[in-house]
């Protein structure tokens, strides 16, 4: 049996201060989430959901998300790290998209707390090449700024467009982002 990554309403994200989704969905549009991010038992049953998800369908060469998907990926990487070390990486390369927080704390998560890491604290964890994209219009531009820290800075490629919390499809845009992607897979490569 494969363990299944469950989706729930995600009323709860439609809230003013996400108003850069109105340009992926209608704002009373029902949309679905991996995660409620306010809710300690739901983030932990995400965790838990991807764990098992890479357990029984992986090995994986990369791990990819956006926005709260990013944020989940991160903290799935910089707490596996902890747990594991950096001898074996768990994939061979991640991309991040429009990280829209700092990684949970999976400590606080299990005592049924939120609480975010601060990588002024714990500095580079994930020892992987990374990829990672925000717009410098996003509101949670400065997350995701604050999230590479968390990452190689040898190791790490970073493109930030001129768009909000979105994957710009623009010619242009498109070309830097696979230009970043391309960086960090050839990192793995050894090209």
């Amino acid at each position: 049996m494969t363990s299944g990554i469950r989706f729930q309403r995600a009323n709860h994200c439609i809230k003013r201060k996400y108003v850069a989704i109105k340009n992926v969905t209608n704002m009373d549009e029902a949309t679905f989430t991996f995660c409620d991010p306010e809710q300690p038992r739901s983030c932990r049953q995400a965790a838990h959901d991807i764990e098992g998800y890479i357990k029984e369908e992986g090995p994986f060469d990369g791990i990819i998300g956006f926005s709260l998907g990013a944020t989940m990926a991160l903290s799935w990487l910089v707490n596996w790290y902890q747990a594991n070390g950096s001898d074996v990486a768990p994939f061979k390369v991640a991309v991040f998209f429009s990280n829209a927080r700092q990684p949970y704390d999976h400590d606080a998560l299990a005592m049924d707390r939120i609480a975010y890491l601060d990588s002024t604290q714990i500095g580079k964890v994930i020892d992987m090449p990374t990829a990672h994209i925000w717009g410098s219009a996003d509101p949670q531009a400065e997350e995701a700024q604050r999230a590479v820290n968390f990452c190689d800075s040898e190791r790490r490629s970073i493109f930030v467009h001129g768009k909000g919390h979105e994957i710009p499809s623009s010619v242009e845009d498109t070309v830097s982002i696979a230009k970043v992607i391309n960086r960090a897979i050839y990192q793995v490569e050894g090209k």
